[in-house]
């Protein structure tokens, strides 16, 4: 019998993205308030299709959405910045899902694992839970 060749398992990066942000739970990323401005809060939320529910992950790893990107606080938090290109608006999104921020490698994180529709994400350790696996649709 030949040899068969090994199977990386190691998640590649995934260049660019976009349209609705899904969490493994079936939750949308979305924003507070549908509108998009400096400071307003990420969130996740029910899916229903809006403008600030599509995302696209850009070539420069920016997150954006509505013509702002969002960016990691230094508390954990997710907010949106103007899209400047800052390491802390930078994301890495994996082909196994999970979506990490390029200043500290800790991944968005829905925290309540789909429960609570409407509350914020954060920036977490990574655990590979479904609550941090990400996917455009």
């Amino acid at each position: 019998m030949a040899p068969v060749a090994p199977i990386d398992l190691v998640p590649s990066p995934i260049a660019t993205g976009g349209g609705l942000l899904v969490t493994g739970n079936g939750l949308c990323l979305d924003l507070r308030g549908a509108e998009a401005s400096e400071g307003r809060d990420v969130h996740i939320d029910d899916c229903n299709g809006t403008s600030p529910q599509r995302w696209k992950l850009n070539a420069n790893r920016t997150l954006e959405v509505l013509g702002m990107c969002a960016y990691l606080v230094g508390d954990g938090t997710v907010e949106l910045t103007g899209c400047d290109g800052r390491t802390t608006a930078q994301w890495q999104l994996m082909s196994d899902g999970v979506l990490t921020n390029a200043a500290n490698g800790r991944c968005l994180t829905d925290p309540f694992w789909g429960a609570r529709p409407g509350n914020a994400v954060v920036v977490a350790t990574c655990t590979g839970g479904s609550n941090q696996r990400w996917s455009f649709r």
